[in-house]
């Protein structure tokens, strides 16, 4: 009875007959600098027309102090008003079953990731021109927000959305993999590297059909392309 039900389990896991559990098909390349940076560069001139976050509705504006705090503003494109949220630092908006995904990392001491959903950014509070000149955002309120994750000694570099779920690239200690959340915490999926790929200031560029995140962290540089469920590390040489 104990076989049968060892060999129903590792059947369903997927872990014989040569199925692969996996869903996202990750590869490491190797290029030289001055190919990244070429590559980075006429990305760079592309995504200038690009907002951190558009929709139908809203436009959304990141703001980071670093150690000061950050905020997140979102301004209603038909009647120009602004709403604002406490948010440190912002690395990407996520729109993910109708509701907002924030998704803050700050890489100060061990670094740390809050992810934030926001159902009706106009239960924001109201910004002012005062609050986008601000020197600090650490006392501003998250009023109108709710809180899915609140870590030290994680950074994100990227959320995203594959076949209705939510993704999250997550750099810890000596490791970059691709996570969920489940009850607050980060759940590990699969790994995409076994170096800690974090950086001080994520870029994301648009590509027509991928999206392309950029790291450095002074030991390890390059960039992570994504395109549907397959994930593509390039390091520099």
């Amino acid at each position: 009875m104990k076989i049968r039900t060892l060999f129903i389990l590792l059947l369903i896991s997927g872990n014989i007959f040569g199925q692969s559990k996996d869903l996202f098909k990750i590869k490491t390349a190797y290029k030289t600098k001055a190919e990244i940076s070429t590559i980075i560069k006429s990305l760079d001139s592309l995504n200038k027309k690009y907002e951190f976050f558009e929709d139908e509705k809203y436009i959304v504006y990141p703001f980071c102090r670093g150690e000061w705090g950050g905020a997140i503003i979102f301004k209603n494109k038909l009647t120009k008003a602004k709403y604002i949220c406490e948010s440190t630092c912002p690395v990407a908006v996520t729109k993910y079953n109708n509701k907002y995904i924030i998704t803050n990392t700050l890489n100060h001491l061990v670094g740390s990731t809050e992810v934030l959903e926001i159902v009706n950014p106009e239960k924001l509070n109201k910004a002012t021109e005062e609050d986008e000149k601000r020197f600090t955002y650490e006392k501003l309120a998250q009023t109108g927000a709710k809180k899915l994750i609140d870590l030290y000694r994680y950074t994100t570099l990227y959320t995203f959305v594959y076949e209705n779920k939510l993704y999250h690239i997550i750099a810890e200690e000596n490791e970059t993999y691709i996570a969920e959340i489940l009850d607050g915490k980060f759940v590990k999926l699969q790994t995409i590297s076994d170096k800690n790929l974090w950086t001080y200031t994520p870029k994301i560029l648009k590509k027509e059909d991928s999206v392309i995140v950029t790291f450095n962290d002074y030991k390890n540089a390059g960039y992570i392309e994504i395109r549907g469920n397959s994930i593509d590390l390039y390091l520099v040489k």
